[in-house]
């Protein structure tokens, strides 16, 4: 028997045994040890006890300590996958102040899942240039916010960090941009922002750094002071704290690459200050010009008169798939209602021909206010003044007489719109008269008869049909191929995961257009990736919902 053993390399005293934290629990990962483990009791074999302290008994915390430190590696690398594949970082939305009007945000660094789906599609297209395309979509974002590349290059480009919001923010009746750009250096970020406000003036360009992101504003004064101000507001309240932003970013699902949301009440508000601003600005009399606003906005000169039912917020997201881009959009508590629609929507697009390259189906409401609008600005009926004769077959005021009937036929055509049903195919778009065929289901025969009169003034470039309640209007270059739409992949691809009770469908086959589009080789093959476009509206718990998808391969 050994008297003196050689300690045993592979074990530690058990103070230095680390916490078992799992991945899962709050607080990991660990940033230290912390504390000691308890003493473990494991019982001794009589084989065991026989040489005292024997190598099995100490192996047994050893082995306890690397299965956990191997535990805990494994789930801290788990932990560090997640987030790279589905990215992190604060959103430019929590440095967005909760009162702006409208707001939009990009990531230009997603996680590396939708990092891999973008790079895909990208490659799908073909890349002659040799540039790249996100550095290409970053010049351009900020070009459009006034920065020259070469002022990008210099004093942006070093410390963004690749995520970006803009929003639209009204103080008083002064409107102004608002940008929120993250930051990985913001000493850096400080530099560059003011070197770009030295050229452009605290007037037009102000920013305001604050825990990793810096807040512009642009404008036409006192942007220095809207940013303060702004930024105070952010404090209070961010946009991403905002419970009705919150509700919108809830019901889309999962990380969004793109988003885009507005407030549909405080735009009309916008609107009504900013346009009052204006006028009082340049001491102008609205009424004074030929197209008044109360022309378009009933009430006091600047009032909102077509937003004035607006309310509610709209949310839109868009995200990368492994064949496309997925746009997803709701409307929560808005004015924007649907009409109820007869009959299901999804299946009467899928019977339509299998060649059909662009499909549509749709309802629409109550048209009579718009039928009202068609009436001649003048009397276009006048009669010639007393004792005045023209000579034979001479008749100046036919054109004019024509066109009050022209105007009169469409507005009864308008009015036999109210509530009617359409589903529009086209199969090429080729030739000087596309192949087009567009079926309106009406409510009764007569208005049938008012709508197919008002067709025919078309004249022989279409052919219109009467059956009962619908009319078809044909063009001479429409063909239905045989099959059925329904019965294409293609078309079940693009608008899988629509919403269900669709209360309107759009679909586009993009080669089917471009095959007799006379595209030369090259531009065929820059979009030959471009497959098919489809839409479809439904509602969700009386909201209106809606999806797009782009179809990539």
């Amino acid at each position: 028997m050994n008297e003196n053993p050689q300690p045993d390399p592979w074990s530690y005293p058990s103070e230095a045994v680390p916490p078992t934290h799992l991945p899962a629990q709050p607080g990991y990962p660990p940033t230290a040890w912390q504390g000691s483990a308890p003493a473990l009791d494991v019982p001794l074999a009589p084989a065991e006890s026989a040489f005292g302290h024997g190598r099995r008994r100490r192996r047994a915390p050893v082995l306890i300590a690397v299965a956990t430190v191997v535990a805990l590696v494994a789930g801290a690398a788990a932990y560090a996958g997640v987030r790279l594949w589905v990215g992190s970082g604060a959103q430019p939305e929590e440095a967005m102040p909760s009162t702006v009007t409208a707001f939009a945000r990009i990531d230009l660094s997603p996680g590396y899942g939708q990092r891999l789906k973008v790079n895909n599609l990208v490659k799908k297209f073909p890349q002659r240039n040799g540039k790249d395309a996100v550095d290409e979509l970053k010049k351009g974002i900020f070009d459009a916010l006034d920065i020259s590349e070469s002022s990008y290059r210099a004093n942006v480009e070093p410390w963004f960090a690749e995520r970006i919001g803009v929003g639209l923010w009204v103080d008083g009746k002064q409107p102004y941009g608002l940008v929120a750009l993250a930051s990985k250096d913001d000493k850096a970020a400080r530099a560059g922002l003011t070197a770009i406000q030295q050229g452009k003036g605290s007037d037009k360009f102000g920013f305001v750094l604050r825990d990793g992101y810096a807040l512009v504003a642009t404008g036409d004064k006192g942007a220095q002071a809207a940013t303060d101000t702004a930024a105070k507001d952010a404090q209070r309240e961010s946009l991403a704290q905002a419970a009705s932003f919150r509700q919108g970013v809830d019901w889309l699902p999962g990380q969004q690459t793109a988003l885009g949301w507005a407030d549909l009440t405080r735009a009309g508000d916008a609107l009504r200050e900013i346009s009052s601003g204006m006028f009082e600005k340049e001491g102008l009399d609205p009424e004074d010009f030929p197209f008044p606003p109360s022309l378009f906005f009933p009430g006091d000169p600047v009032s909102t008169g077509i937003l004035k039912d607006l309310k509610g917020t709209v949310i839109i997201g868009a995200l990368a798939t492994n064949d496309g881009v997925d746009i997803r959009f709701r409307g929560f508590g808005t004015s924007l209602t649907a009409p109820k629609t007869k009959g299901d929507l999804r299946a009467t697009v899928d019977a339509l021909p299998g060649d059909t390259a662009i499909a549509a189906a749709f309802q629409v409401g109550d048209t009579s206010s718009a039928a009202g609008q068609f009436k001649p600005p003048v009397d276009l009926t006048p009669e010639l003044p007393p004792g005045v004769e023209l000579p034979p077959g001479v008749d100046p005021l036919k054109e004019m007489r024509e066109m009050t009937e022209q105007f009169d036929a469409i507005g009864k055509a308008f009015a036999a719109l109210s509530d009617a049903r359409f589903t529009i195919a086209v199969s090429t778009l080729s030739g000087r008269t596309p192949g087009l065929s567009a079926t309106a289901d009406v409510t009764s025969a007569d208005k049938a008869d008012a709508l197919a009169k008002a067709l025919k003034r078309f004249g022989s470039a279409v052919t219109v049909t009467t059956e009962g309640t619908k009319v078809q209007l044909k063009t001479s270059g429409y063909r239905a191929g045989g099959g059925t739409l329904g019965g294409q992949e293609l078309y079940r691809q693009t608008l899988a995961g629509a919403p269900g009770d669709a209360t309107a469908v759009f679909y586009m086959d993009v080669q089917r257009l471009v095959d007799n589009a006379g595209l030369n080789a090259q531009e065929r093959g820059d979009i030959a990736a471009l497959k098919a476009i489809g839409l479809t509206t439904g509602r969700e718990d009386g909201d209106v919902v809606g999806l797009v998808r782009v179809l990539i391969k």
